[in-house]
């Protein structure tokens, strides 16, 4: 029992060492600039994978290509590719195009707002083991929240296994609708750097977009596979029509490569696809990006570094 009690004593003192010590971290913020940051992404998902409720399976893609660009924090644009490789249907159905998309547009910042709150800053992170030590601290830091609209072109294409009560066919169909997208748009933005005199130069950043689009696709393909019989209908569906919906959420890096180097991308969207019905889409891949000094709104000031 007294060794037990021991223990706990031991235990509760190095916490309370540890608390203390990273409490006691002295810094001073060098940057608090949510307008600095890059202005100008190429991504590529490495790793691609859909779900779709009304024709059941998964399909992954070996490459997605995704940029974003935006001038001095009011308007850009912003494109996207994503090829499928296969689809993991619970039918085996050899033709099958597996899913993709192309979209293209713009948006539209309409204004922004500027807040403060306290920001988790990594001081260190060591692994031992199966162990993961952290310090960190708190440092007030500025979020820039901008308010937009945005709007585009979009395509999409997939191998479906029709039902006549959804898609107004049966069968093994290459489906592709086109259309416009309108929705939308609101991002967050942060760039904190403090000096600390124990481990130097330690920041926390981010760049994150969510937007809520209507779709409307009213062109409609839809093509039977050779060697299968497919017994459709042109027409409107009963429950998914030319028009649908979604959100997205993407997670973006603020800092060129020279200071945070190439960062993972991710990006998760759900919604409704036009013709095809309800989804979800994740991707992850590899962030590039630069800040172009002609197309941001910062204006620079000299870093304490």
């Amino acid at each position: 029992m007294k060794h037990s009690k021991k223990i706990t004593l031991l235990t509760l003192m190095s916490f309370l060492s540890f608390y203390n010590f990273s409490q006691n971290v002295t810094y001073k913020v060098v940057k608090d600039q949510p307008d600095d940051v890059a202005n100008y992404w190429v991504n590529i998902g490495l790793f691609d994978v859909g779900f779709a409720k009304d024709n059941p399976g998964f399909s992954l893609a070996s490459l997605s290509l995704n940029s974003v660009v935006h001038y001095k924090n009011k308007f850009g644009g912003e494109f996207t590719m994503r090829k499928g490789v296969f689809t993991l249907s619970d039918k085996s159905v050899t033709g099958i195009t597996p899913g993709g998309n192309f979209e293209i547009g713009a948006f539209y910042n309409l204004g922004s707002k500027s807040k403060s709150k306290n920001q988790k800053v990594i001081l260190s992170s060591k692994k031992s083991g199966n162990t993961t030590t952290t310090v960190s601290m708190k440092v007030p830091g500025t979020v820039m929240r901008s308010f937009g609209i945005r709007a585009g072109f979009n395509s999409f294409k997939t191998g479906v296994e029709g039902d006549s009560t959804i898609q107004k066919f049966t069968g093994s169909v290459n489906l592709r609708s086109s259309g416009l997208y309108a929705g939308v748009l609101i991002t967050s933005q942060l760039n904190l750097k403090s000096h600390t005199a124990q481990y130097g130069i330690k920041g926390a950043g981010f760049y994150r977009r969510t937007y809520i689009d209507v779709l409307f696709n009213p062109i409609r393909t839809v093509t039977a596979i050779d060697g299968f019989n497919s017994n459709y209908v042109d027409g409107k569906s009963d429950k998914a029509g030319a028009i649908g919906y979604r959100i997205g959420f993407e997670f973006l890096k603020p800092e060129p490569k020279k200071v945070q180097g190439n960062a993972v991308y991710q990006k998760l969207e759900i919604g409704s696809k036009p013709w095809n019905g309800y989804y979800v889409m994740y991707t992850a891949g590899i962030n590039f990006k630069r800040k172009v000094k002609s197309m941001s709104s910062f204006k620079v000031v000299r870093e304490m570094e």
